[in-house]
């Protein structure tokens, strides 16, 4: 099979696991709506926290004059916004998050009781218990903490780039040209971190597979002295999943790092560009600016 079947078969794969997810979390949908218009919250409110200090340097300045106690009530008001938008949303998301994960054990455990004898011999009970009570969490706090905050960071991005359109088209096009790095990123490292993390599961699940074989039998490996034996297994597959554990973080790590470098060379770059419209005369920031 080619690089390029591989990859399509790949984006068909995660679509089809998006799919399983979005159906999964079909009797929760009105919470993560009520999630996604939270989130839509905190832009808002975070603009309006600047709003005080201005007006105090309004009325510092003889340009507007503000009650002082105004200001700080305002302050006060604003921060209370923020602050209790972001424990309703953590509230929220905890709840819906821990009603996925619940609903998606209770199926792997009815599934699992419907598999053969043979399977759970050949298998072991340990990576049962293994996926029934870790890979469920992951999956479906994937639709509270991946989901939502997609949709609103897509909301965001398509009225920010609106607005920087109407101000200045060719800025608003200097911005976009950031995606198809960010894209190109993604997909690199979305196949090594997905790889990072199917390895580390099954390191995890021999660690404990191991834990459970030797306590199970522990009047065995103590009658003939395997103690030591059985302890440098466990270490041997401990610290194989620290290892793995390393390399993801590692993974992660540096995504973050080249994307927020991406990032930071555009904002340079469109704001480069901005000042020298707004200098030239050029954008309707001039306009707004006088």
């Amino acid at each position: 099979m080619s690089g390029s079947e591989l990859r399509v078969g790949e984006r068909t794969s995660d679509l089809r696991l998006l799919g399983r997810l979005i159906a999964d979390a079909r009797p929760v949908w009105p919470l993560l709506g009520g999630i996604f218009l939270l989130s839509l919250c905190e832009v808002p409110i975070a603009l309006g926290l600047p709003l005080p200090l201005k007006l105090v340097v309004d009325d510092l300045t003889g340009t507007h004059a503000f009650p002082l106690l105004f200001a700080a009530g305002l302050l006060v008001l604003v921060s209370l916004l923020q602050h209790v938008q972001g424990f309703a949303s953590w509230i929220l998301q905890s709840y819906t998050g821990e009603r996925l994960v619940l609903r998606s054990r209770a199926r792997l455990f009815q599934h699992a009781q419907r598999l053969s004898i043979a399977y759970h011999d050949r298998v072991g009970t340990t990576d049962s218990l293994y996926r029934i009570h870790e890979d469920s969490v992951p999956a479906h706090y994937a639709a509270v903490s991946g989901l939502v905050p997609l949709a609103t960071a897509a909301c965001v991005l398509v009225g920010l780039l609106a607005t920087t359109a109407w101000i200045d088209a060719p800025l608003a096009a200097i911005a976009l040209a950031v995606v198809p790095v960010l894209i190109a990123l993604t997909e690199f490292y979305r196949r090594r971190v997905r790889a990072g993390w199917t390895e580390l599961r099954t390191l995890d699940a021999s660690s404990l597979s191991v834990l459970q074989e030797v306590l199970g039998a522990l009047r065995v490996v103590k009658a003939f002295g395997q103690e030591e034996r059985e302890q440098q297994r466990y270490l041997s597959n401990a610290r194989s999943a620290m290892r793995g554990q390393l390399r993801v973080i590692s993974g992660e790590a540096t995504f973050g790092l080249l994307v927020a470098l991406t990032l930071a060379v555009g904002t340079a770059v469109v704001l480069y560009v901005g000042v020298s419209h707004v200098r030239a005369g050029g954008s309707r920031w001039a306009a707004c600016c006088l």
